[in-house]
């Protein structure tokens, strides 16, 4: 910190390593399970030097494996590398606490600290919770400094295709455009009330079912409408943009997905760009 230097660095870099496989989420249920049906397992949390572009060792991969394998019975299932889908690697800010007595303990959430003069610091958090770590940013703000101001009203606000949202809004999107049904509900719960916008966006699959959606790979509910949607309404401008940033396909199944899908993007993508 600026104003307290004795304190040392209040942020340490720590790695978090995911792998993915098809089916142990068939004997554990606090697996996490991807929305496309594939389990993630990780991480770890050694500490480790920023770099602009992670990626996990196979050191990581064989640590989590070897993990895995004490609580998975070998007479059902066999943990082998060659089911490893995909993994991938990323850093996450853990933060030291500057006015706890065990300087060393680490905090998994965001962090806010005040400084005698009136510094207010946030550390740490995760991008699935930047809404919370803005309110009690602001929160610590007006009560350091006996501010007037309501109550946050963020936490109420619904984000871009929200609007309108219901859980069975993929009915009529199967009836309307003749999607099939778990590439329907993918698009619902993806984009919200903008899956009719990537749906109109799908081309014609010549086939009698279904009649509109074609996939990015039979393995997963992404379809061609997709790459168009991210190109025209998200602003991608290259491959990794789409299989990386928009789709996620690149976390699931590296083989098939960088395959399968960037010869995809490149077929539909210069239809719709001057690239």
């Amino acid at each position: 910190m600026i104003q307290t230097p004795k304190t040392g660095e209040s942020c340490s870099s720590s790695p978090g390593i995911l792998t993915v496989s098809p089916f142990y989420s068939l004997l554990f249920t606090s697996i996490d399970r991807s929305r496309q049906g594939n389990t993630i397992v990780g991480t770890t949390d050694d500490p480790t030097t920023l770099t602009y572009n992670p990626f996990p060792t196979e050191k990581d991969v064989d640590w989590i494996l070897s993990n895995l394998k004490k609580y998975i019975d070998p007479a059902d299932i066999r943990v082998r590398r060659g089911d490893v889908l995909a993994a991938w690697s990323g850093i996450r800010p853990l933060v030291r606490d500057p006015l706890a007595k065990n300087t060393e303990s680490l905090v998994r959430s965001h962090l806010n600290t005040i400084t005698p003069s009136g510094l207010v610091t946030i550390a740490g958090g995760k991008w699935t919770t930047y809404r919370q770590m803005a309110e009690d940013t602001v929160d610590a703000f007006v009560k350091h400094f006996g501010l007037e101001a309501g109550p946050c009203r963020t936490k109420e606000l619904k984000l871009i295709g929200a609007e309108g949202w219901r859980p069975t809004l993929y009915l009529p999107l199967i009836q309307i455009y003749g999607v099939e049904t778990d590439v329907a509900k993918h698009l619902v719960e993806s984009y919200g009330n903008r899956a009719w916008t990537v749906a109109s966006l799908t081309e014609v699959t010549g086939e009698r079912w279904p009649v509109r959606g074609i996939r990015l790979s039979k393995m997963y509910r992404y379809i061609e409408g997709e790459v168009r949607y991210a190109v025209k309404y998200e602003y991608a401008e290259t491959a990794v943009d789409v299989l990386a940033r928009r789709t996620r396909s690149h976390s699931l199944a590296t083989r098939d997905s960088i395959a399968l899908s960037l010869f995809f993007f490149v077929f539909y993508s210069l239809r719709c760009t001057d690239w």
